[in-house]
């Protein structure tokens, strides 16, 4: 199908440059598959990193460009070297933003050529990585939002041919967009920031039924549970738009293992159930790399229980009561870890696109008081990628070791006591922190920090204390405040 007007369009702040050299382009392609290609890809997206960007690569000229462009950025930043223009406006620290409008250029050309949509939506996918990494998250929501507008209007075409060819198998190029592409759009659409997120229609990977989610109750493969979780995510975060199911093809899924769930909590019981079912039949066969996806789904778990929790909770003190969990987390966690260093080394290691790891070290580093359990879990903050989507880890290991020190000045010293039995009283725990924007102060960026307590009790009123914090941040990074991912108690 034709494209034409479609394709993305050059941002005003990359000059087009003159034309790269072929020498300069292949060792950021080397670099880009044999060190950025595993890292996004992570454990669930390596048919598209590893496997589709490579065989499309070779016939079409925007893929190959924009690969070169995040290989040579990701190099530039694994090794510290800062994101500054030279005094000279074309030196060779410009060859990634000369490679990205050499891309641009080639998918506007091919944007007039029939059926490149596949190739259209998967350049506005590599562009997105190609902001994140240089730290431009709102350039990055711009091209998924251009993909996910894409990809509906697609559907919305392929939904009326396929009314009249029912029965027909997906072709290939359905199964490219719906089993490599959509996934990747829709977690992306999710993590971003926006400031439309609340009111956000929903990217939908599965049919809507009488206005709630079609799901699956049986998967036979952690891709399939994967698929699932994210448009249970992205119900619970805004309002969801799919493809309707007709009346006949509704009536089929009525049999065939399929629910309708009234709840984000219900979806959630039923995918935990459903993979505790999966791993029950087929863990004990799973390889090395299925297994390390299945952690990381193993890791969701407990999140999606502990944002349960959060709504459970009277108190503070409430949170030792899950110290079992706390230690699950910390396993999980430290094998995720381990995974990811094994795929791929430290030099390379920048950025999360997967795991959860950053919201499940919010439940380890600060709501467990238990002093040991806390400082396992903040060590293992400091080795996950320096930056979770927008977020800087190192940001938040400055913050929550700061609530430690704060919480723990305050802990009661009975004789005999044993330190790592022993968690801070009530009244001494921090519930929130909100962070302001920084100033810049001696060359470094200086926050204003708040953390909320609550010295009378539970039903007291809140009292805030402000400090200033220099929240380390590379010099030339558009970086995200840090804030609470765990809603505050009122």
């Amino acid at each position: 199908m034709g494209s034409k007007g479609n394709a993305p369009k050059p941002p005003k702040t990359l000059a087009a440059g003159p034309q790269v050299e072929i020498s300069a382009e292949q060792p950021a392609l080397e670099f880009f598959f044999l060190k950025t290609a595993p890292q996004l890809a992570s454990f669930f997206s390596h048919g598209f990193f590893q496997g589709s960007v490579l065989q499309r690569s070779f016939t079409e000229p925007a893929v190959r460009q924009a690969m070169g462009a995040i290989g040579f950025l990701h190099k530039r930043v694994a090794k510290g070297r800062l994101l500054e223009r030279d005094d000279q406006s074309h030196s060779k620290s410009d060859i990634h933003i000369q490679l990205y409008n050499r891309s641009i250029r080639s998918v506007i050309k091919a944007s007039h050529e029939p059926d490149t949509l596949p190739v259209i939506i998967m350049v506005s996918l590599l562009f997105a990585c190609f902001e994140l990494l240089n730290r431009n998250p709102s350039s990055a929501t711009a091209h998924i939002k251009s993909g996910i507008g894409l990809l509906q209007s697609w559907r919305d075409k392929a939904n009326q041919q396929m009314t009249l060819g029912r029965g027909k198998e997906l072709t290939p190029e359905s199964r490219f967009l719906e089993e490599e592409i959509a996934p990747l759009l829709s977690i992306l659409d999710l993590n971003l920031l926006g400031d439309d997120k609340p009111n956000r229609t929903q990217f939908m990977l599965n049919p809507i039924v009488k206005g709630r989610l079609r799901l699956a109750t049986r998967f036979e493969s952690l891709d399939e549970a994967k698929v699932v979780l994210i448009d249970i995510i992205a119900a619970a975060m805004g309002h969801p738009k799919s493809e309707s199911v007709d009346e006949e093809r509704e009536d089929e899924t009525n049999t065939q293992n399929f629910l309708l769930p009234s709840t984000g909590i219900d979806a959630m019981w039923m995918w935990s159930k459903a993979v505790d079912y999966l791993t029950l039949r087929h863990g004990n066969s799973w390889d090395k790399r299925e297994r390390r996806s299945a952690n990381s789904l193993y890791l969701t778990q407990y999140n999606l229980h502990l944002s349960v929790v959060v709504f459970q909770v009277q108190g503070e003190c409430d949170w030792d009561k899950h110290r079992n969990d706390y230690e699950e987390l910390i396993r999980v966690c430290r094998a995720i870890l381990s995974d990811s260093e094994e795929l791929m080394n430290y030099f390379t290691r920048m950025i999360n696109l997967d795991s959860g790891l950053m919201y499940a070290l919010h439940f380890g580093a600060w709501k467990c008081r238990w002093p040991k359990l806390r400082q396992e879990s903040l060590d293992l903050l400091m080795r996950i990628p320096k930056r979770d989507w927008d977020f800087e880890a190192r940001h938040f290991y400055q913050i929550f070791t700061r609530i430690k020190e704060k919480e723990e000045e305050f802990k009661p010293l009975p004789m005999n006591y044993n330190s790592e039995e022993i968690c801070p009283p009530e009244h001494v725990r921090i519930h929130d922190f909100t962070v302001n924007q920084p100033k810049s102060l001696a060359g470094s960026n200086v926050y204003e920090v708040s953390f909320w307590t609550k010295p009378e009790g539970p039903q007291g009123e809140w009292h805030i204390s402000t400090e200033q914090i220099s929240l380390k941040t590379p010099r030339a990074a558009n970086t995200v405040i840090p804030s609470n991912l765990l809603p505050r108690k009122v």
